[in-house]
């Protein structure tokens, strides 16, 4: 037991968290934490990992780093925030411009649109987006849910923001459908909304984050089901014969379920059951932005949540793909949650399943890419194809994540596949390759390839140095320094990760 002075507030709402200064530059979350909605303090531990025991040389006790300000929050919460963190000294100089969230994190540094503005109205051009950036009007919905991936997405960071960055993966890395997730792809652990979002047919259908969220607060532009009434027709969706639940105001009795009162008229939103919601950070209650519909027959069959039971807990899941199947039919759309449970298990009989989901274009790129990482715990003579065919997809994170499957034998072969991709447009890509061709000599590449090998290596360096306070980070610089035949760099970098997380 100790003393500690508590220096910054952290958060706003439904929890505030209060930082405590460490050595070399850190700041360490408290766990004993305020809940701004209910105005009493509740201690992280025992809501978020309720019966595990936390002991101080545990990577998520608070004093570690899970709880770290620096290198767990800060990217996110803050305004032009550099989190500098030195792998050699293991300290950090973290900075930030603005302490929260403001109009620069966003649209990139107000300086630019200063000095256009400061132009003589006639000499300012119209083209340039009004000297900002980051533009967030007229463009696809794709690059402006790229726009708020950067934060809102499970990722590995590359470096500090830069807003001048083209493509999604030049800054981040988004994690694929994987143990954070749930076989179908609905949530279980933290993933910030992008990789749900991009799992759903409103991404699919052109839908963006601003189509529902006020994107400077972030609150909802409309109340109940009027939010989703803007796309889709009430008198078709917003109906008993659709939802098959009563709506506020009509006689019935709440349902009551371990002491919480779920209210009449709560079954009859559109967001109970197709964004269901759960608790993190103890009291942050999050949607599943999968937009997904309720499958009580793939919790029979794979053991995932579904929305029913979600609120009717005191029923089976049979019980209610029994209701679904009086109200709906028997027809179950194929799920590809099906063949990602397969997979996981190392089943057989899935293989064929992750092969047509990687040619499937129909499939969402995330699904897609997460597909073609599981192919590789199959021996199978297709893998080599549909790995060298993946290796051209238009799609960066399949390509990545292609090059991060490949094998082969033939050392030839090896080279002539990965080589060209030292000059893909994309920053992960490149660096990506760079790291697997490190294996080689450099008098095994050919020579056109040497100074785009070099600055890929250096950037996958530099990408990992920066995350080196994580022990993923570590463990990179580790497999990159063996590659390179540096032995005593790995072992450092590997003891390093261990130091970090003992279970890692």
């Amino acid at each position: 037991m100790d003393e500690f002075e508590i220096t910054h507030t952290f958060g706003y709402t439904p929890l505030q968290q209060y930082l405590i200064p460490f050595e070399n530059g850190k700041y360490q979350c408290l766990p004993i934490s305020w809940d701004t909605e209910n105005k009493k303090w509740f201690h992280l531990v025992p809501m978020v990992y309720h019966d595990e025991k936390i002991l101080p040389n545990d990577w998520l006790y608070w004093t570690n780093a899970a709880q770290n300000w620096n290198g767990m929050c800060a990217e996110c919460h803050s305004t032009n925030l550099k989190k500098n963190f030195d792998p050699k000294t293991k300290s950090f100089n973290t900075t930030y411009s603005e302490i929260n969230v403001s109009c620069e994190a966003c649209h990139g540094p107000g300086s630019k649109h200063e000095d256009w503005a400061n132009l003589p109205e006639m000499a300012r051009p119209t083209d340039n987006n009004y000297g900002l950036v980051v533009k967030s009007s007229n463009i696809s919905n794709i690059e402006y849910v790229e726009l708020c991936a950067r934060c809102h997405a499970r990722r590995s960071q590359l470096g500090d923001y830069d807003h001048e960055s083209k493509d999604l993966l030049d800054a981040i890395v988004p994690t694929l459908i994987n143990e954070n997730y749930h076989p179908d792809g609905q949530i279980l652990e933290e993933d910030y909304v992008y990789g749900s979002f991009i799992q759903s047919k409103m991404y699919d259908n052109e839908v963006q984050c601003n189509d529902c969220h006020d994107v400077h607060s972030g609150k909802l532009l409309f109340d109940g089901n009027a939010l989703c009434a803007q796309c889709h027709r009430e008198d078709i969706y917003d109906i008993y014969e659709h939802h098959f639940h009563k709506k506020e105001g009509e006689k019935g009795d709440p349902l009551i379920i371990d002491g919480k009162t779920i209210a009449v008229g709560e079954g009859a939103k559109c967001i109970e059951c197709h964004m269901p919601a759960q608790y993190y950070m103890g009291i942050d209650l999050r949607s599943d932005h999968s937009l997904r519909i309720p499958r009580p027959d793939l919790s029979i069959s794979l053991n995932t949540p579904n929305a029913c039971n979600q609120c009717h807990k005191d029923k089976s899941a049979k019980w209610s793909n029994d209701y679904i199947t009086k109200w709906y039919g028997i027809t179950r759309r194929p799920h590809y949650g099906t063949i990602i449970a397969g997979a996981r298990e190392n089943d057989p009989s899935a293989y064929n399943g992750l092969l047509q989901i990687i040619n499937d274009e129909l499939f969402p790129v995330i699904i897609r890419a997460t597909a073609l990482s599981l192919i590789v715990s199959y021996q199978s003579d297709k893998n080599i194809e549909i790995i060298k065919l993946s290796l051209d997809d238009p799609e960066p994170l399949i390509r990545l994540t292609a090059i991060r499957s490949y094998e082969t034998n033939d050392q030839n072969e090896f080279i002539t596949d990965l080589t060209p991709l030292l000059n893909d447009p994309v920053k992960s890509v490149r660096s990506g390759a760079a790291v697997r061709l490190s294996i080689l000599s450099m008098e095994q590449l050919p020579k056109q390839y040497h100074d785009v090998f070099k600055s890929a290596l250096l950037g996958y360096k530099k990408s990992n140095e920066y995350m080196a306070d994580f022990p993923a980070g570590r463990l990179n610089l580790g497999i990159m320094y063996s590659n390179l035949g540096e032995p005593n760099k790995a072992i450092e970098n590997y003891n390093d990760a261990i130091e970090i997380d003992s279970m890692f």
